[in-house]
């Protein structure tokens, strides 16, 4: 990818946050498959140059965290579900994802959970 005007995704490694383990435990997360310290809310869309970029870090927090107590949630947003699901697909992303595009007259939000 080319450099652009936007800001790196910033990347933190493990050793940085140490403070984690201090935080207590929420005894409950809204997919009950455990519980969690931390939740990363990202939003992108594939038509974004900047999302494209960081993609590849993305992928890497991923793969660093998602075993610990980190949930992570995907907002795929304004893009067809089509060109979301493709841009998940090309970038071999396997993070839970939720759409949410413009659907109605009053261009409303919709969101929908891993369609």
């Amino acid at each position: 990818m080319v450099n652009h005007e936007y800001v790196k995704m910033e990347f933190f490694y493990k050793k940085d946050l140490h403070y984690l383990e201090k935080i207590t435990k929420p005894t409950t997360s809204y997919n009950k498959r455990k519980d969690f310290l931390l939740t990363i809310n990202t939003f992108y869309a594939e038509w974004c140059p900047n999302c494209h970029y960081d993609v590849k870090t993305l992928k890497e927090v991923f793969n660093l965290f998602s075993e610990d107590l980190v949930d992570f949630n995907l907002n795929m947003m304004l893009s067809s579900d089509e060109d979301s699901i493709n841009f998940i697909k090309s970038n071999n992303l396997q993070i839970p994802f939720k759409m949410s595009n413009f659907k109605d007259e009053r261009r409303r939000i919709i969101f929908k959970n891993n369609i």
